[in-house]
């Protein structure tokens, strides 16, 4: 993936990344610091924030290095 991204751009492996990712979609509780956030991930940036979108239909952008666990829920 390095040559791709340097012949191609950081963009191009971004997308074939996200073609494999199995995180969108799936509904999760985050935990961060002392917080829980609950929701379904909408997608993930290029800079790796998650996105989800809570029960009040808002989407939330969580910094990957504030997240302390992941909990995937079984829907």
């Amino acid at each position: 993936y390095y040559n791709l991204s340097v012949n191609q751009g950081t963009d191009f492996v971004f997308k074939e990344w996200m073609k494999w990712c199995t995180t969108t979609g799936k509904k999760i509780r985050v935990a961060k610091s002392e917080k829980f956030f609950e929701g379904v991930v909408e997608s993930i940036k290029p800079d790796g924030k998650l996105l989800l979108r809570d029960e009040l239909n808002k989407v939330k952008e969580i910094t990957p290095g504030d997240i302390i666990q992941v909990i995937e829920y079984i829907k």
